[in-house]
């Protein structure tokens, strides 16, 4: 089998494969999008593993939402993107929510 590494879905793939968020999967998206700028799979799939929960961050987050603006501005892509972003901030903030404070923690003691 021949594998072009000018495919997108390559390197789309190559995002997913990724064991959550690292400079491998950064690099992998910058690779998709600079061959098809427009593949709304690689940015979906870097930003699912730019989350915290993979290891990510909401630098990282918002740096893949600038990119799809740039390059789709009359997408909804970028907002489709911030949604998750939402979602994920979301997700954390009622996570540390239910996280017992230190105080609570001592108390029990």
């Amino acid at each position: 089998m021949i594998i072009n590494p000018e495919s997108t879905e390559l390197w789309t793939q190559a995002i997913r494969t990724q064991d959550g968020y690292s400079e491998e999967m950064l690099n992998a998206f910058r690779r998709a999008i600079a061959i098809n700028a427009h593949n709304a799979s690689a940015y979906r799939a870097a930003m699912n593993f730019s989350s915290p929960r993979w290891g990510g961050n909401n630098r990282a987050q918002l740096e893949i939402i600038g990119l799809a603006e740039k390059n789709n501005p009359n997408s909804r892509l970028s907002a489709d993107l911030f949604s998750m972003m939402k979602r994920d901030l979301a997700a954390e903030a009622q996570s540390a929510e239910s996280k017992p404070s230190v105080a609570e923690v001592a108390q029990q003691e």
